[in-house]
């Protein structure tokens, strides 16, 4: 009911992103539907004009917002999705001319009621991205031996909240180290003694998370999770004789953090589960000579994007430099090329790919948005789109070939 009124008249980056306009999109399933109701029923306000009814029944299109009375001026707001027919069916008398969105609407009328037609004019027509020259940089350089991870977080917590007790010398659960959101990166870099042979591990980051492994930069195995598991045990073996006694190495994990359940069963604690890496074995070497080191999302979700939140940055590389927000320049690391598909991924691990357009959407417009990725053929890949305060993911297609993590 809509009242009338009747008026009288780290790992941060090194540049700062620029503040950047909202972009608000609504997608109402009564829209792709198409089963949105037309006919609005009104309420006049109590101070309405003596005499007159106190309700308008209007038939003028997918939404009616507002409605005012000026004059004999009948002024009304609303969203259109289509050339639809305008009906006043109701209103108090001697209503007319009509006006909506600002703009008046031709009416005549027809058996007492006010008639016309509403046209719908797209507001604005999208960029074609397919010829967008656009720039690309490996956003995983955490797999490679000589990456500094001196500021990362160390774990050495002895002790954990979580109501899952530890089954590792030290916790290696995101939340006891205040990462609560957004994958996670794990990192051991030690010296080996010859034996090590394989690492069995157990990863949680809810239903259909997934994982990836490094051993000194060459890709060990990748989970690329399903809807029905929130846990994966896996082993992966070490290639034959990579690693030598007294020479270093650096073990990486990613994960993929799909967030925290809700409680939905009775009696239960599912929403404390914990996330990251619960457990692991490193055939050939004690628990306790692992010296893991974790990281997550921007200076530990201290909300650098004020625009939308911690909870929708991971850690990534490119979104730690917060190369994902507008003004980040095109750094001299980043190759340019005119096409997506010039720069491929050729082996597991993770890309970032910018491009600049002009949008240009009007403010008073709610526009449902999307965007289409192609997937190389026999790959298994995952995108996250970025727009100026506005975050989408997409599953792409998948096969059994170039597995990645899930991101």
């Amino acid at each position: 009911m809509l009242r009338i009124n009747k008026t009288k008249h780290y790992r941060g980056p090194d540049w700062i992103p620029e503040s950047s306009h909202v972009l608000q999109t609504i997608a109402s399933r009564e829209a792709e539907t198409g089963l949105a109701r037309t006919d609005r029923l009104r309420s006049a306000s109590e101070a309405s004009i003596p005499g007159t009814a106190k309700f308008v029944i209007v038939k003028a299109g997918y939404l009616l917002r507002t409605a005012d009375v000026l004059g004999e001026t009948l002024k009304l707001t609303g969203d259109l999705n289509a050339t639809t027919d305008f009906e006043v069916i109701a209103a108090p008398p001697n209503i007319n001319p009509v006006a909506f969105n600002g703009k008046p609407v031709d009416t005549k009328r027809s058996g007492g009621r006010l008639t016309g037609s509403l046209v719908f004019n797209p507001p604005t027509s999208m960029p074609n991205l397919h010829n967008q020259r656009r720039h690309y940089i490996d956003s995983l350089p955490e797999v490679q031996a000589n990456y500094n991870d001196q500021h990362w977080t160390v774990c050495n917590h002895t002790h954990t909240t979580n109501p899952r007790n530890l089954t590792t010398p030290f916790s290696l659960y995101g939340t006891d180290y205040g990462y609560h959101a957004g994958s996670l990166i794990y990192r051991d870099n030690s010296i080996a003694n010859g034996s090590e042979k394989s690492l069995p591990f157990l990863t949680e980051g809810g239903y259909a998370n997934g994982h990836s492994a490094w051993l000194n930069g060459t890709h060990l195995g990748s989970w690329p999770g399903i809807s029905t598991e929130m846990f994966h045990n896996e082993t992966l073996n070490f290639p034959h004789g990579c690693l030598q006694p007294g020479t270093s190495y650096v073990l990486t994990i990613l994960i993929d953090h799909m967030g925290y359940d809700e409680n939905f069963p009775a009696n239960t604690s599912f929403m404390k589960d914990a996330r990251g890496l619960l457990d692991y074995t490193l055939h050939g070497r004690a628990k306790a000579a692992i010296s893991w080191k974790i990281t997550g999302s921007l200076e530990c979700e201290q909300d650098f994007d004020h625009s939308s939140g911690p909870l929708n940055d991971g850690a990534s590389f490119a979104e730690c430099q917060v190369y994902h927000l507008p003004g980040a320049p095109a750094r001299q690391e980043f190759t340019a090329s005119l096409a997506p598909t010039m720069i491929p991924i050729h082996k597991p691990g993770l890309g970032f790919w910018v491009t600049h357009f002009n949008l240009s959407l009007p403010a008073d417009y709610d526009i449902p948005t999307s965007v289409s990725s192609l997937t190389p053929p026999f790959s298994r890949m995952a995108s996250m789109h970025h727009l100026p305060d506005l975050r989408a993911s997409a599953v792409c297609s998948s096969s059994t070939d170039g597995n990645l993590a899930n991101m």
